[in-house]
């Protein structure tokens, strides 16, 4: 039998330790963006729907191309959700005294392993709930046009998350001073 620290090996750094596992807790979070995403997904969706009623007075199968656009304008404002709920589901995290860590097994992507440095942590939020979050990194991301957005990344919907905000905060406190947990 393997233990959870055999597992671990030749992944942590040495003398690193794990000072706490947890997983998402599962079910359904409808969580979007921002108010904009809700109003362009609705407006996208409800254009589709127009657009093919319009296209079916006139007869034939050319509303149907409509199908791919209302695709597209359900997974906006619903589908986005479904799938946040499949990975969450597949979704493991780690903090140690020297990173956060977030793992993945996802059919066709396979097993992901990212690694998160205390000392690249800016700043820590702690998003209280039951579920809540703890965000402990700001991706930014580019989209067309050279426009950007930011992404949250921490350990999203866990059950206590004031216990692992305050063992990352602890361990960010340690590393500065140099010392180890």
């Amino acid at each position: 039998m393997t233990s959870a620290s055999d597992a671990w090996q030749g992944i942590l750094a040495p003398g690193e330790k794990i000072l706490w596992q947890g997983r998402p807790e599962p079910g359904f979070a409808f969580v979007y963006r921002s108010a904009f995403e809700v109003i362009f997904a609705l407006a996208f969706t409800g254009f589709s729907v127009f657009w093919m009623l319009m296209a079916s007075l006139a007869g034939g199968f050319f509303w149907m191309f409509g199908l791919i656009f209302f695709a597209v304008g359900m997974y906006m404002l619903v589908g986005q959700h479904f799938w946040r709920r499949y990975v969450r589901e597949r979704t493991y995290y780690t903090a140690t005294t020297h990173a956060a860590y977030i793992a993945t097994d996802l059919p066709l992507r396979g097993r992901t392993l990212k690694r998160y440095a205390v000392e690249n942590m800016a700043e820590l939020e702690l998003r209280p709930g039951d579920p809540g979050d703890v965000i402990f990194f700001k991706d930014v991301n580019f989209g067309n046009r050279g426009s950007r957005y930011i992404t949250d990344v921490g350990f999203e919907r866990i059950a206590d998350p004031a216990s692992a905000y305050a063992i990352l905060r602890d361990a960010k406190t340690m590393h500065r001073a140099g010392g180890d947990l």
